[in-house]
């Protein structure tokens, strides 16, 4: 598995093989805390394996092209973003 950025011009592969790009949103925040990624396949239909070495459950979603949009975009803040930021909001006024 090798991880680039997406302006990076040379990319060296570690194995052979036919692989596939995958996209990635992540978000990590000034204290530190990281929030669950979501790993854009391209595919139509999800193929369950992907999700079974997942150490950092990371979501998953699909798209033709592997790439991110609006809607996935969305999708992500409403399902990962949302979630862990308004508990963390909350854990941090108790204080």
């Amino acid at each position: 598995m090798v991880l680039v950025d997406r302006d990076q011009k040379d990319v060296k592969m570690l194995e052979d093989g036919d692989r596939e790009m995958a996209t990635m949103i992540e978000c990590l925040s000034a204290d530190g805390t990281c929030i669950h990624s979501n790993v854009i396949f391209k595919a139509n239909r999800q193929d369950h394996s992907w999700g079974a070495n997942n150490p950092g459950n990371a979501s998953i979603s699909l798209s033709p092209k592997g790439w991110t949009d609006q809607e996935l975009g969305f999708k992500w803040l409403q399902r990962d973003f949302d979630p862990v930021t308004w508990a963390k909001l909350k854990s941090d006024d108790e204080y």
